[in-house]
């Protein structure tokens, strides 16, 4: 109930040529309250896991009472279609639903970075407490990177190419983690890992924004999130089995087949890259 409708009302309050940047602040924004969230997380429950989740629970609410108090209603969608006409209209619609299904194979990916490759830290240090350095490390490179690296390469780089650049190096961050000789070198896989999300996150929400008809755009986006239902799920279950089965942190193997399915994500993308490079104005 929050993603879909935020990524829809920045594509109503931006042009084209200015969403990537709005997309990268809000990646930034989201790692500076991810570093001051884990952080505080991994403080407070050295007391009790009850104080986390009320913590939690109390910055939910200020920030429900913030966006209530401070932003004016944001028609996200052009028009008066109705619900069912935007839901008809996007599954009548095959370059979205194909956009959607390849992109399953990116969450599959970037799932594994708050399972596999915790497990894997805690495995190796034997301390849950490598875990907050793990998001520590994720939450400094989005915000040293988050909205610079974006931009930098948006010379270069339109939107898709951003993303198909960045899931390949989520790719290579979670191969890294199968060639980690210990806790440091999971530590630089975690780095490329972030790196690859900073470039991917972006462009991905900006292609979408741009495939996205106005007349319904918060449908668009609401279709878009079964992506994430899906890839999402299938990532953090047959990641844990894979995990599992393929030898854990110890082997290369599980690795491999993540960053195997990033990768393939990647080339997917390639090769559709005409048929996604759409703009809806």
């Amino acid at each position: 109930m929050f993603e879909s409708p935020i990524s829809a009302a920045i594509a109503a309050l931006s042009y084209p040529e200015e969403r990537r940047r709005y997309y990268a602040r809000l990646g930034m924004i989201s790692g500076i309250g991810t570093t001051v969230g884990t952080q505080i997380g991994a403080f407070l429950i050295g007391y009790d896991f009850k104080q986390v989740c009320l913590g939690g629970a109390a910055f939910f609410f200020v920030a429900a009472l913030a966006i209530s108090l401070a932003l004016p209603p944001v028609a996200a969608s052009v028009g008066s279609a109705s619900a069912s006409a935007g839901i008809r209209q996007v599954l009548t619609g095959t370059l979205f639903l194909r956009y959607v299904v390849i992109v399953a194979g990116y969450w599959f990916a970037w799932t594994q970075f708050g399972l596999t490759i915790t497990l894997a830290a805690v495995d190796i240090t034997g301390s849950d407490r490598a875990v907050s350095w793990i998001y520590l490390v994720n939450a400094i490179v989005t915000i040293a990177l988050g909205y610079v690296l974006p931009r930098f390469l948006e010379r270069w780089l339109p939107p898709l190419q951003l993303q198909i650049a960045g899931v390949a190096t989520i790719g290579l961050g979670l191969m890294a983690v199968g060639l980690a000789s210990g806790f440091n070198g999971v530590l630089i896989a975690v780095a490329i890992f972030a790196i690859g999300a900073v470039m991917a996150r972006p462009g991905q929400e900006t292609v979408m924004a741009n495939l996205a008809h106005p007349s319904a755009r918060g449908t668009y986006f609401g279709i878009a999130s079964i992506a994430l239902a899906v890839g999402g799920g299938l990532g953090n279950y047959l990641g844990g089995v894979i995990y599992d089965a393929g030898g854990g942190a110890e082997s290369p193997v599980p690795w491999l087949i993540f960053g195997g399915v990033a990768l393939t994500t990647s080339a997917l993308l390639w090769f559709n890259r005409n048929r996604f490079s759409v703009v809806r104005s």
